[in-house]
């Protein structure tokens, strides 16, 4: 009996320092395992921080090449790709917030323009730079704060006892846009919406420093404009008689028809954020 007991006692020793010899190998691994999870997962982390960089970088490398692309692109205005790149780069500026500028806009469309009395598609460029232009315009152009509402073109207003009328200027199938007023001046110096060669208000006592035209469409034919301001209107134009004095566009879309009156104007939208124009030949 003795024997045996020890003998089995012996037995569990070794199966006892077995099991220490297991665990000892388990918690190793273990630690060798966390290791190599916790390296894996800093190297991914590193990984993607620099993936992350990299895009940050690369946009920035293609945000300073765009203005360098647009002005290649204008070289040659009436080569299909050239013009179908004006347009993706205009996206892409738009979407990465990334104001192209103005100086390179304004050279890039007139090449356009100027070829645009051949190629219609050169023209469709050009439009497209004038929207962008008129999208710059946002942070240059100061609506006023202070706007009041006025009724529709042609309706009259109470101002001071006295009244204020412009024109309507509709465009078939669309809705005219809301009419905004904001100040009081002489009437020599007030706000004009009206046909060329009729003054609405030549006999009141005072004008309106300033109307925003906000939404809708209309059409600049025939018109005399002055101390206007268009802000995300449809601007239609084909070419007709039109005088502006201080006249702003800003995010507005431009329905232009392809002539050389509508081509001077264009050169106009792209040069200052401020335009005056004058075509009054009939």
């Amino acid at each position: 009996m003795e024997a045996e007991k020890v003998i089995c006692f012996s037995g569990n020793m070794s199966q006892a320092s077995d099991l220490a010899e297991i665990k000892g190998k388990l918690s190793f691994h273990f630690t060798v395992f966390r290791c190599v999870a916790g390296g894996a997962v800093a190297w991914l982390v590193a990984l993607s921080w620099l993936l992350c960089a990299m895009n940050g970088g690369l946009s920035r490398i293609n945000g300073a090449l765009s203005p360098y692309n647009l002005e290649k692109a204008a070289e040659q205005p009436t080569v299909a790709s050239n013009q179908r790149q004006v347009v993706d780069l205009i996206a892409e500026a738009k979407k990465a917030n990334t104001p192209l500028p103005s100086n390179i806009i304004e050279k890039a469309g007139q090449s356009f323009i100027a070829a645009a009395g051949s190629d219609s598609k050169a023209w469709d460029t050009a439009k497209a730079l004038f929207e962008y232009r008129s999208d710059l315009n946002r942070a240059e152009v100061k609506i006023p704060i202070n706007l009041q509402p006025k009724l529709p073109p042609e309706e009259t207003v109470t101002l001071q006892k006295q009244t204020t009328t412009y024109a309507k200027a509709p465009v078939p199938g669309k809705s005219s846009p809301k009419l905004w007023w904001s100040g009081v001046v002489p009437p020599d110096q007030g706000a004009r919406f009206e046909e060329i060669g009729k003054n609405l208000n030549s006999n009141v006592p005072v004008g309106d420093g300033k109307l925003v035209f906000r939404s809708g469409a209309v059409s600049l034919d025939g018109r005399y404009i002055k101390n206007v301001i268009f802000e995300g209107v449809e601007i239609h134009y084909s070419g007709k008689p039109l005088v502006l004095e201080n006249v702003s566009f800003v995010n507005c879309k431009f329905v232009i028809e392809n002539t050389a009156p509508s081509r001077q104007l264009g050169r106009e939208l792209l040069a200052s954020s401020t335009v005056d124009f004058r075509n009054e030949a009939a």
